[in-house]
């Protein structure tokens, strides 16, 4: 009769201790999540890690006619806004998948210049050129 007063939390204990630690058991390979760092760091941080690993950071997106974007650490308030602080050319992200991105469009003419009014937190892999493969992760609504 003692030993089941010692046994049975004994085990409890244990199974408590093995679902807190196994998660949920889900076959972890169909994740969408980026490999490496997945923390949030700043732009500048950003820049900081080594080439070719996995960073995930947020800024203001700008783009130009010519199809080039970027992110920038601060918005001027401006007519059309510009583009301030620490600056990270990013590569192989479309626009279109950024949700309320603004644009500056004369009437019959292609967009010039698009942005966003708040700061979208995108990954890639840092290069030397900026980020390579930036997709979003969220953001860009208020």
């Amino acid at each position: 009769m003692h030993l089941s007063r010692i046994f049975f939390p004994a085990v409890l204990f244990l199974v408590v201790l093995i679902v807190a630690c196994g998660g949920d058991g889900g076959d972890s390979g169909d994740s969408q999540e980026p490999s490496g760092d997945t923390e949030v760091r700043l732009l500048e941080a950003a820049l900081a890690v080594g080439e070719g690993e996995s960073v995930s950071t947020q800024g203001y997106l700008f783009g130009d006619a010519d199809g080039s974007m970027r992110l920038c650490s601060f918005k001027f308030p401006a007519t059309p806004p510009q583009c301030g602080g620490t600056v990270v050319e990013i590569f192989g992200m479309d626009p279109d998948t950024v949700p309320d991105v603004q644009s500056t469009q004369d009437q019959g003419e292609v967009k010039t210049l698009i942005w966003t009014e708040y700061e979208i937190t995108v990954t890639g892999v840092r290069s030397p050129e900026g980020l390579d493969e930036v997709r979003l992760l969220g953001g860009g609504t208020k």
